[in-house]
C-alpha cells in the first residue's frame, strides 16, 4: 500500500541514473558520507547538460526526446551508467530533481528527514480537498506536509502499524481469499487458463480491503455481484490517471481553471466519495462495532477516538482506499508469475505450506504465518525484481551535505530503489528470482536499497496489512494449486503513477490433491 513519491512528473520519471564509473561503488561503505567542509556546489553534480529554459524536459518528449517516460527504470539505469550514483536533472526554469542510487547516500537522506518528512506529490488531489472543507478535514496524508499531514498519521498509525490489532483481520482476510480460490474454478477455461488474472486481483484486493476498513463488503467476488465494486475500482484507477496527469502538466494552468485532467479527477473523486461516504455512513449507524468473526473494522476505531473528527475518519477512509488495494493487487500477480516461471520455488513453497496445513481447508493463523518463511522470502525477491513503485520521494527540510555536495533546503530528492536493487554490486545475479538471499543472514543487504513500502515516519501506512493480505492469498494459491505460466513474453511492468502491470496476467491453474 505504498504511494509513489516519483509521482512528481514526467520530470520525475527522469531521475535518471549514473556514471558507469561508479556503479561499481553502490554498496561502497565510505562512498557517501555527510561531509564536514568544502562542500562543493549543488549545480556541479553530475547530470544532463540542460537547454535553456526548457532544461531537459525535451528529452521526454515524443518524437525528439531519447526517453519514454512510461519506461522509467531503463532511463533511470542509463543515467547511472552516464553519470554516477548521485544525479542532478535540471528541468525546467530552476526546477531540478536530485536522483539518488547508493544505498549509503540513502540512508543520508532518510536520516535528515525529522519529525515531517516532507514530500511533493498529489498537488491537484490537495486543491480538490482543500476547495471541499465541509467534507475533508485536510488534503490528506498523501499531499499534506508538516502539522496537518502528522494529524492524520498520528490516528491512523496506532491502528495500522500495530500488528496485533492488524492480526485480528486474520480471519477476515482468509475468508474473502478463500472466495477468490473458489472461483479460479469458475474463472479457468476447460485447460484450467484465466485469460487475465488481474482484474481478478484488484476485486479481491478491494474486497478484502472493505471488509477491514469499514467492516463491509462490497460484493464484487460473487461473480453474479453488484457493479458498485467495479465502479469504485474504476474511480480509483482514474484518480491515479488524473494525478499523474496534473504532476506531469508542463504548466500548473489546472491550479487556475478546470482543465480537462482535473476534471477528470474531480469527477472520479466524486464517485469514489460517494461509494465510500455510505459505507462510513453505515458503520456510524451500526449497533455493533465487531463483525461477525469478532474484527473491529479500521472505521469503527478511528469513531471511537475522541479527537478524531467526522471529517478526519472520512479523509483516513478515502486515502487508505486510494492507496491499497492496486499495490496489493500488483504485489500478488508478479508474485505468482515469478512462482509460475520458477517451479522449484513454488514446490519448496509447497512442502513449507504441506507440513503447516496438512489439510487444504485448516485454517492459517499468526503462528503458521510466522513459519512461511520461503514464502516470504519469494515475496519479498518478487518485490526486489517488480516493486510496485521506482522509489522514495523526499523534498529536502533542511541543507544537506552529501558526497561533499551541498544540497540546498527545498531540493526535491528521489530515492532510486528500483535501479539500486538491480545492481550486481548490491545483489549478485540481480535479474534472476533467486529468494535463498533473503534467508541467508550473512548476505545481507544494506537496509536502504530495497524499501517497496518507503521507509521512516512516511513509510506506507498500509504496510502490515498488505503483508498479511498478500501472504494468505499467495498461500492459499500454491496450496490448492500448482499455477503455471505458458508466455514466451515475459510479465511485465509500466511506469505510471506507480508501476502497473503491461498486458494481462495468464496463468493455468491445475488441481492439486488435498
Amino acid at each position: 500500500m505504498t504511494i509513489n513519491h516519483h509521482l512528481v512528473r514526467s520530470l520525475i520519471r527522469q531521475s535518471c541514473p549514473v556514471k558507469a564509473t561508479t556503479s561499481k561503488s553502490i554498496l561502497c561503505p565510505f562512498s557517501s558520507q555527510i561531509s564536514t567542509n568544502r562542500s562543493k556546489p549543488y549545480e556541479s553534480i553530475p547530470g544532463p547538460k540542460p537547454l535553456p529554459l526548457i532544461g531537459n524536459t525535451w528529452r521526454y518528449l515524443p518524437l525528439i526526446g531519447e526517453y519514454d517516460l512510461e519506461n522509467t527504470p531503463e532511463n533511470l539505469q542509463d543515467y547511472l551508467d552516464k553519470y554516477g550514483s548521485l544525479v542532478r536533472e535540471s528541468l525546467f526554469g530552476s526546477f531540478s530533481i536530485l536522483h539518488v542510487f547508493d544505498p549509503v547516500d540513502m540512508g543520508s537522506v532518510f536520516r535528515s528527514e525529522g519529525k515531517y518528512p516532507n514530500r511533493r506529490t498529489h498537488r491537484a488531489l490537495l486543491k480538490y480537498r482543500h476547495d471541499r472543507p465541509e467534507i475533508y478535514s485536510s488534503g490528506g496524508m498523501f499531499p499534506e506536509n508538516g502539522a496537518a499531514w502528522y494529524h492524520l498519521r498520528k490516528l491512523i498509525q496506532t491502528i495500522m502499524l500495530n500488528q496485533s490489532r492488524i492480526n485480528q483481520f486474520i480471519p477476515t482476510i482468509s475468508s474473502t481469499s478463500d472466495q477468490m480460490v473458489s472461483n479460479i474454478c469458475q474463472l479457468r477455461n476447460s485447460n484450467g487458463t484465466i485469460d487475465d488474472l488481474m482484474p481478478q486481483l484488484y476485486k479481491w484486493a478491494l474486497e478484502t480491503n472493505g471488509s477491514v476498513f469499514v467492516g463491509q463488503r462490497f460484493g464484487c467476488l460473487d461473480l453474479n455481484g453488484s457493479n458498485e465494486g467495479e465502479d469504485l475500482i474504476h474511480a480509483i484507477h482514474e484518480t491515479h490517471e488524473a494525478v499523474l496527469k496534473t504532476e506531469l502538466a508542463a504548466t500548473n494552468l489546472w491550479q487556475y481553471f478546470p482543465t480537462s485532467d482535473y476534471k477528470r479527477l474531480v469527477n472520479s473523486q466524486d464517485i469514489m466519495g460517494a461509494i465510500v461516504s455510505k459505507y462510513v455512513d453505515n458503520l456510524r449507524k451500526c449497533s455493533s462495532k465487531y463483525s461477525s468473526d469478532g474484527s473491529q473494522s479500521v472505521g469503527s476505531q478511528l469513531l471511537e477516538q475522541p479527537e478524531a473528527s467526522a471529517r478526519d475518519v472520512f479523509t483516513i477512509i478515502m486515502d487508505l482506499f486510494l492507496a491499497s488495494f492496486d499495490t496489493t493487487a500488483f504485489v500478488v500477480g508478479f508474485t505468482l508469475y515469478h512462482l509460475a516461471c520458477h517451479q522449484q520455488c513454488q514446490d519448496q513453497i509447497r512442502n513449507e505450506l504441506n507440513k503447516l496445513l496438512p489439510n487444504k481447508n485448516d485454517p492459517i493463523n499468526e503462528e503458521t504465518l510466522r513459519q512461511m518463511k520461503y514464502l516470504k522470502a519469494c515475496v519479498k525477491e518478487s518485490l526486489r525484481i517488480n516493486p510496485f513503485s521506482i522509489g522514495t520521494g523526499r523534498v529536502a527540510n533542511k541543507d544537506l551535505t552529501i558526497r561533499d555536495y551541498n544540497v540546498p533546503e527545498g531540493t526535491m530528492i528521489i530515492i532510486q530503489n528500483q535501479v539500486a536493487c538491480v545492481q550486481e554490486s548490491n545483489f549478485p545475479q540481480p535479474k534472476q528470482f533467486i529468494p535463498e538471499r533473503w534467508l541467508d543472514e550473512k548476505k545481507k543487504s544494506s537496509p536502504f536499497t530495497i524499501l517497496p513500502f518507503g521507509y521512516g515516519a512516511r513509510m506506507c501506512i498500509g504496510r502490515r496489512l498488505s503483508e498479511l493480505e498478500i501472504y494468505l492469498l499467495v498461500a492459499k494459491m500454491i496450496r490448492n494449486y500448482r499455477i503455471e505460466y505458458d508466455h514466451y513474453e515475459p510479465f511485465r511492468a509500466k511506469t505510471r503513477f506507480i508501476n502497473v502491470p503491461v498486458g494481462p496476467l495468464k496463468l493455468r491453474f491445475i488441481d492439486l490433491p488435498n
